[in-house]
């Protein structure tokens, strides 16, 4: 079964609210973690239809940026 990573799932992980950072900018954030795991891996990634594993990269990615 694959997974999804969604706006939702990354303003839960960094804990911030749709007033902090709008949907655009998380979609703009989540094309970026995808792009540096697809360069990491070496392979394409679609961060609408991943692996778990590949869908809690990109979550931590965000944790890791954010200093959580």
């Amino acid at each position: 079964m694959l997974a999804s990573v969604t706006v939702d799932d990354v303003r839960d992980v960094i804990n911030i609210s749709l007033a902090d950072v709008p949907d655009a900018k998380i979609l703009k954030m989540l094309k970026r973690a995808e792009a540096t795991l697809e360069l990491e891996l070496g392979k394409e990634i679609d961060y609408q239809n991943c692996t778990d594993a590949e869908k809690e990269f990109k979550i931590s990615y965000y944790k890791e940026k954010d200093g959580s």
